[in-house]
């Protein structure tokens, strides 16, 4: 700003007189392409840079404080969504937006989580407390079976089209109606050999569930009524390549190293759930060289 007043003394109708450029820049010190640059600069703009940054411009018509006490007094029912909140609140969507952006209010999401008994809380701690040991088990004979539900179709579905086309029509009785499949899904915890890397990926298997019908017709094959195994899934391997061939060592181990610091949460909150997922900074550890093998236990919580 400073150059810019010594040049506004040498303009006349937005030009400047001869040697103001060279003038300026003896009296300031600066080379006379930079002084030059700045003109220029300020030509473009048509205005003079502000000695307040940050200080100009409308003021927000609502305060922090303000729009912390209205929101903070909704129901969490009535604000699930912007528009919900600024029926409930009277402010504008590009206010809550503007409050959304700075920091005011922030976007969470919960989940609904089991309602425990005062017996389930007990079996948590009892499940989770290493007796004499101050890390949790490390698991590795430990094998994770799981049943997998997949439904053959859902209800929503987007499809892209190119000019002049339809979407094809689906239909069902209703939701309850679209059959699902089930899959056995073994896992276990990756190992890690000091050179070789990943000596095994934790992957034992995924095995669809099959059911036994009798045939209904004859064919040259067998006689109708002879029991035959019928997989659930009609498309069972493009479903077990999408669930095992993807999924990584790396974010098996994971889902181990977390469910031991699950069960450290559960001694913390005395068996119940209300608590947050931990961040253990997993990956970053990993690819310095240390990975997290065993969660310690404090001894407090053993006590």
């Amino acid at each position: 700003m400073e150059v810019i007043a010594h040049l506004l003394r040498f303009a006349e109708n937005g030009k400047l007189a001869r040697g103001a450029i060279t003038t300026t820049a003896a009296e300031i010190r600066l080379h006379r392409t930079t002084v030059c640059k700045i003109w220029h600069a300020f030509r473009r703009n048509a205005r003079m840079p502000s000695s307040r940054p940050g200080r100009v411009g409308p003021k927000s018509l609502y305060s922090t404080d303000y729009v912390t006490n209205l929101v903070s007094g909704v129901p969490e029912d009535q604000r699930t969504t912007l528009r919900d909140l600024s029926v409930t609140t009277s402010l504008t969507l590009g206010t809550l937006h503007r409050k959304l952006r700075d920091g005011t209010i922030q976007r969470k999401s919960s989940r609904i989580k089991p309602l425990l008994t005062i017996n389930n809380m007990v079996e948590r701690v009892a499940f989770c407390e290493t007796p004499d040991a101050y890390e949790f088990d490390s698991m590795w004979d430990v094998v994770h079976l799981e049943e997998k539900w997949f439904n053959a179709d859902k209800d929503r579905r987007k499809v892209y089209l190119v000019k002049g086309q339809t979407i094809g029509r689906r239909v069902a009785k209703s939701k309850k109606f679209i059959p699902k499949f089930m899959f056995l899904a073994a896992v276990a915890r990756p190992r890690y050999g000091p050179e070789e890397g990943v000596s095994f990926d934790g992957k034992i298997g995924m095995w669809p569930i099959v059911k036994y019908v009798p045939a209904v017709r004859n064919s040259r094959n067998r006689p109708a009524g002879t029991l035959v195994t019928t997989l659930v899934n009609v498309d069972a391997v493009v479903y077990r390549d999408y669930v095992i061939t993807p999924l990584s060592s790396d974010k098996l181990d994971n889902v181990f190293v977390t469910f031991q610091a699950v069960m450290r949460l559960v001694l913390e909150h005395k068996g119940d759930n209300h608590f947050r997922l931990p961040h253990l900074t997993k990956d970053a550890l990993r690819r310095a060289g240390t990975p997290m093998v065993n969660v310690t236990c404090p001894a407090s919580l053993l006590e």
